[in-house]
């Protein structure tokens, strides 16, 4: 699966980067303390090193200004979504699926994954 696009919202100075693309290579410019290391924190966290995992953590990452009112505005239930994320398969990939599951089993658009990495919920609840 190739990533395809990102957005980072809830999590440290980046509040909501709105999508962006992703290609070969990502160029993140802007002013000190605008949330270039945030983003890429954030996209760090879709797939960990084992020897440096990653937990976001409400007291931590989420935004200060409005940390006494994370209940409110994300519900009792709900958690914070860090990064929502689009990916695509390459043809290869969607062949071996289609032998498998059949030839109507993939439609040709990309795989949104909306709520992949969000805070954990033990914390949450302390607000």
């Amino acid at each position: 699966m190739n990533l395809k696009k990102g957005r980072v919202t809830n999590f440290r100075s980046a509040e909501d980067t709105g999508e962006f693309d992703i290609g070969q290579v990502l160029c993140l410019v802007g002013k000190n303390e605008a949330g270039k290391t945030a983003v890429v924190q954030a996209l760090a966290g879709l797939n960990p090193h084992p020897a440096t995992p990653v937990n976001f953590d409400i007291e931590r990452d989420y935004p200060r200004r409005w940390l006494t009112e994370y209940a409110e505005r994300h519900g009792e239930e709900e958690q914070a979504v860090v990064i929502t994320t689009e990916w695509s398969l390459e043809a290869d990939k969607k062949a071996a699926i289609a032998e498998v599951i059949g030839p109507k089993a993939l439609q040709d658009r990309p795989v949104r994954i909306a709520a992949l990495r969000r805070f954990r919920a033990a914390i949450r609840n302390a607000y």
